[in-house]
């Protein structure tokens, strides 16, 4: 078998990634998508990190394309979207190991030491509403995954690359120059706005995104299904934007609710506290426990953005 002539190395948090293979076609994105989270030179965290290998043209037994992943080894028999699928395969690994933080599916921004999450599940204009707060002033922490610390009860930067449809690229000043993702393009809230990324802050606000439409939709065809990579699937039409946006009072034991709902890390930390989810929701609890919680019916996006920013302007 040949040996792997390329690797990256990772850091999540207190998860170190090694990542080899002998292409560097499969790195390169990867490296692009989390060049904020590249190891340099950093003590290795406490915990065994995780080690995976991509062989693209092996001399084994299966002769074909494979992944490694601790030493499980999986054939990749369908070379058309193999780094959507390899990507995938190493995002699901990282987020069921990572101990220290929560990470939840949900965007996430910070205004004057006031952490906003935006929790929504795909296609309600999350991350376009993220980049309009952004170009507002709010500091960037993520788009897709809110990391809540388990010891300071901040949400924290998870800063990888915007995954931007095609219709949405009007909205960066880098559009012209992002390289491709599958099916979108690549960009760094940097290119977008320069210093514009934020810190851990306190969680002041919690903000649900809601699309009736779409959920009465969701709930009769049953598409509602949920992935950590849309781009593996087909695209799917964005929220409907013709209903105003408005703003209604949740309480903070439904939004904890609403949060355990999009929890991503089902495997490490719920180990730790033995398979019980009412444990992780009383943690989660705690951390919202002095925000101001919301759901927010989309609408077009900067209306919902100028409701985001009048609950900030109330604190």
């Amino acid at each position: 078998m040949t040996s792997p002539t390329h690797q990256l190395k990772l850091r999540f948090f207190d998860l170190d990634v090694h990542i080899r293979s002998d292409a560097r076609t499969y790195l390169e994105p990867l490296a692009q998508m989390y060049h904020r989270f590249q190891a340099n030179g950093d003590p290795p965290s406490l915990q065994p990190p995780l080690e995976l290998a991509i062989f693209t043209w092996p001399d084994d037994a299966w002769g074909q394309p494979m992944l490694i992943l601790d030493g499980d080894v999986r054939p990749l028999q369908n070379v058309r979207g193999l780094a959507g699928y390899v990507h995938q395969s190493i995002l699901c690994a990282i987020l069921t190991r990572v101990r220290r933080h929560i990470l939840i599916r949900a965007g996430a921004v910070a205004h004057d030491g006031q952490g906003i999450i935006l929790a929504a599940d795909s296609c309600h204009d999350k991350t376009a509403l993220i980049l309009e707060l952004v170009r507002r002033g709010y500091k960037f922490l993520s788009d897709e995954t809110a990391a809540l610390g388990r010891a300071d009860w901040r949400v924290h930067p998870f800063p990888r690359g915007l995954r931007i449809r095609p219709g949405a690229l009007d909205l960066t000043s880098a559009a012209d120059a992002a390289p491709e993702w599958p099916g979108k393009a690549l960009v760094h809230v940097e290119q977008f706005r320069p210093d514009s990324l934020g810190q851990a802050v306190p969680v002041r606000h919690v903000v649900v995104l809601q699309d009736p439409a779409k959920e009465e939709k969701d709930q009769a065809d049953g598409s509602g299904q949920e992935w950590l990579l849309d781009s593996i699937v087909n695209p799917v039409e964005p929220s409907n934007s013709a209903t105003p946006a408005r703003l209604e009072t949740m309480s903070r034991s439904k939004a904890a609710t609403e949060l355990l709902r999009r929890f991503q890390g089902k495997s490490a930390i719920l180990d730790e506290l033995g398979g019980s989810p009412t444990r992780l929701g009383r943690e989660l609890a705690v951390i919202v426990g002095q925000a101001q919680c919301h759901r927010l019916f989309v609408g077009p996006v900067d209306e919902m953005a100028d409701r985001v920013c009048e609950l900030v302007r109330k604190e």
